[in-house]
């Protein structure tokens, strides 16, 4: 029987305020396909769409969940 092997999955999400050329932050994580359900259970989606106070709570979850990570 053939091994599974688990893939990767890289996710970006960026932010900026004001025109185009005005500051922005853009974020990635790499983790491994079978995680990608705990991403998705503590609540990640697009950060647009989350208050400053549930990015700020999801981004110490999400450093416990990805192994390797740039901030």
């Amino acid at each position: 029987m053939k091994e599974k092997k688990d893939r990767l999955v890289l996710g970006v999400d960026e932010a900026g305020r004001g025109p185009v050329i005005g500051p922005l932050v853009i974020s990635g994580v790499l983790i491994k396909e079978s995680k990608v359900s705990k991403l998705r259970k503590i609540g990640v989606k697009d950060s647009k769409k989350l208050t400053p106070k549930k990015r700020e709570n999801l981004f110490r979850k999400i450093k416990n969940i990805a192994k390797y990570k740039i901030i």
